[in-house]
C-alpha cells in the first residue's frame, strides 16, 4: 500500500478520534466541526502538492523538483532521484556518442550513418571528402540524392547489404 494512502488514512483516523473526543467534551457539533476542518486542511495539503507536481511536470523536466511535506516528501524525493539518474544517464550517453563520433572521424574509410529512409544522420571527414557531402548542410538528405553513381543507387535500392557495393 502506498505511503500517501497509509499516511492519509492515519491522519483521518487521528482526526476522527480527536473529533469524537471533542464531541463528548463539548457536543457533537464541535466534534463534527473539528473533523470537517481537519479534512479540509488535509484536502488543501494534497491539492497544494498535486498543483506543485502538475506545475513541475508541465515545464521542462530538467527543472528542480519541488519540495514536499508529509507523505509528498517521499514522492518528490523519488522524482528527484529519478531525475538525477536520468541526467547522469543522458550525460553518459552524450559522452559515449561523442567518443563514437571521434572514433568514426579517425577511420580512414568514408563512413555515413543513415536512418531507415537512407537519409544522412552523420558522416565522417573521409566520407565528406570522397563523396562531396557536407556533414552539416546535408544532414537529413537522402544519400542517393547526393551520391549519384548508378551502381550505388542500385545497391541502395536492392535493400540487401549483406555484400559490399561493387
Amino acid at each position: 500500500m502506498s505511503s500517501i494512502l497509509v499516511r492519509t488514512a492515519v491522519a483521518v483516523l487521528v482526526l476522527a478520534i480527536l473529533a469524537i473526543g471533542t464531541g463528548f467534551l463539548f457536543g457533537s457539533g464541535w466534534g463534527w466541526a473539528l473533523f470537517s476542518l481537519g479534512l479540509a486542511g488535509l484536502l488543501v495539503h494534497h491539492v497544494r502538492h498535486l498543483n506543485l507536481l502538475r506545475q513541475w511536470a508541465s515545464h521542462s523536466l530538467t527543472e528542480t523538483v519541488p519540495e514536499g511535506t508529509g507523505a509528498w516528501e517521499e514522492v518528490f524525493t523519488l522524482l528527484y532521484r529519478r531525475q538525477r539518474a536520468e541526467t547522469a544517464r543522458n550525460r553518459q550517453l552524450a559522452h559515449s556518442l561523442a567518443r563514437s563520433r571521434q572514433a568514426g572521424r579517425a577511420l580512414p574509410y568514408g563512413v555515413a550513418i543513415l536512418d531507415a529512409e537512407y537519409r544522412i544522420v552523420w558522416c565522417n571527414d573521409s566520407c565528406e571528402a570522397h563523396f562531396g557531402i557536407d556533414a552539416e548542410a546535408d544532414v537529413g538528405q537522402p544519400i542517393t540524392n547526393l551520391v549519384r553513381q548508378p551502381e550505388f543507387v542500385g545497391y541502395v535500392a536492392t535493400d540487401d547489404f549483406s555484400n559490399p557495393c561493387s
